[in-house]
């Protein structure tokens, strides 16, 4: 009884905590918040897609911005708000989409997950500590719902359908999967990883190569008639989704500089991690991208406490003050154990070979293939200044690293107690510390 009070009250604490961030953060202080709203504006009160001459968010597929808009609208008819103001509803969603998509992921990987219920917990609390998704989920963008539908299908696909694959699942399965195409481009991924699933089917005997293949032909028909027709009528316009609104004529491996991808300014990375910082170049992958995931490299998320209202932020994208950065500072260097662990534990997940590799096999392909892709579109597409390096692109994919994390110590357990304790202990202060940073 006390065991199941503590897990209620762990629960309610929580949704208080997500609940709490978005009250207090604004509608309109988001990734590009204005253009995604004028993107669902456009769409629910003239119902057409936009150009990318009214928002540069229109390369991006319309179901996010048809469902948070319509939901908006019915907000301001009902309650005579304005329609910016309305969206606050949709922000109110957030949690719920946060809560399921960690649901959703337990469900994927409990059967997989070592005996004693620590890891259990510990899988859970660690997703909901990472700052990345703390941050994202107050924001009016597409990032969270997009990694809630992509989680949506992978757990309908692992949990119901490979199971006992019917013609009906099969139907159900290609409706989300259209869902997601229809709510970002990167849902492609999953799109290859299930056509990934339906091979396993096969080769894994569930069903004989017949039915496989007859409901991969049924899967893909759909999904094509479903979802085609944005891809096709938009391919004519100009969309790059990154850079600065342009493909420059380069060959594709000339168009960023090595240093790129190489350079790694450590000491101010752990000193001043934040945009524009002093004799900083702008365009590199790995600083930025790991600020972003343990911080706030982009400024769009200034904690309260420190007194930087968003309207000076919005105002200066620049503006901060030496305590935040201090604090920014505090969290990349707290966390780089942490990342090292992940980061090693995710590098023996991936070559151990186990005997129930099906699944753990489909996150790897679908992790992989997010990174390679995203990586892809910033050397397509570059940009002077690294702003399509946010690690909230990769959301729907950050439970496959925890699940790793989750791993690598079950194994450390079995070799050492004393040792996993003092790894426990740590990775338990780093996530305490990072969801006390994410308090807005």
């Amino acid at each position: 009884m006390a065991k199941k009070i503590i897990i209620y009250l762990s629960f309610v604490l929580g949704l208080f905590f997500l609940v709490h961030n978005v009250y207090y953060y604004p509608v309109i202080a988001g990734y590009d918040s204005f253009i995604h709203i004028r993107y669902a504006d456009i769409l629910t009160s003239q119902w057409r897609l936009p150009t990318l001459s009214e928002t540069r968010e229109a390369y991006n597929p319309p179901f996010f911005y048809l469902v948070s808009g319509l939901i908006g609208r019915l907000y301001s008819y009902f309650y005579k708000s304005d329609f910016i103001s309305a969206l606050k509803v949709w922000q109110y969603l957030n949690p719920v989409f946060a809560v399921f998509l960690i649901f959703f992921w337990y469900r994927i990987v409990k059967p997989l997950l070592p005996k004693p219920r620590i890891f259990h917990y510990l899988f859970i609390a660690l997703i909901f500590s990472l700052p990345v998704f703390q941050k994202t989920i107050p924001m009016y963008n597409l990032e969270l719902f997009s990694a809630f539908l992509i989680s949506l299908a992978f757990w309908y696909f692992i949990v119901h359908y490979q199971s006992h694959p019917t013609l009906f699942k099969t139907v159900i399965l290609a409706a989300i999967t259209i869902i997601n195409l229809l709510t970002r481009m990167s849902s492609f991924v999953l799109l290859i990883t299930l056509f990934f699933g339906f091979w396993g089917l096969g080769y894994l005997k569930k069903i004989t190569w017949s039915k496989a293949i007859k409901f991969l032909i049924v899967f893909t028909l759909l999904v094509l008639l479903g979802s085609s027709w944005f891809y096709i009528g938009r391919r004519n316009q100009e969309i790059y989704g990154v850079g600065e609104g342009g493909e420059p004529d380069l060959p594709f491996f000339q168009r960023q500089p090595l240093a790129f991808y190489t350079e790694v300014p450590f000491r101010l990375m752990m000193g001043y991690p934040i945009r524009f910082a002093p004799n900083t170049p702008l365009n590199r992958l790995i600083p930025i991208y790991y600020s972003e995931f343990w911080g706030d490299w982009w400024n769009y998320f200034s904690q309260r406490r420190f007194g930087i209202s968003i309207d000076t932020i919005k105002q200066d994208r620049n503006f901060t003050s030496p305590a935040r950065v201090a604090n920014l500072a505090w969290q990349n260097r707290i966390n780089l154990p942490f990342t090292l662990l992940i980061l090693f534990s995710f590098i023996t997940f991936f070559s151990q070979r186990k005997k129930d590799w099906f699944i753990p096999a489909m996150m790897i392909i679908m992790l992989c293939l997010t990174y390679l892709g995203w990586l892809v579109m910033i050397t397509k597409y570059p940009s002077f200044k690294g702003d399509s390096i946010k690690a909230s692109y990769m959301l729907h994919v950050l439970p496959v690293l925890i699940y790793s994390l989750i791993i690598f110590l079950s194994k450390i357990l079995q070799k050492n107690k004393y040792i996993f304790i003092s790894i426990l202990t740590y990775i338990s202060i780093a996530a305490i510390n990072n969801l006390i940073w994410s308090w807005f």
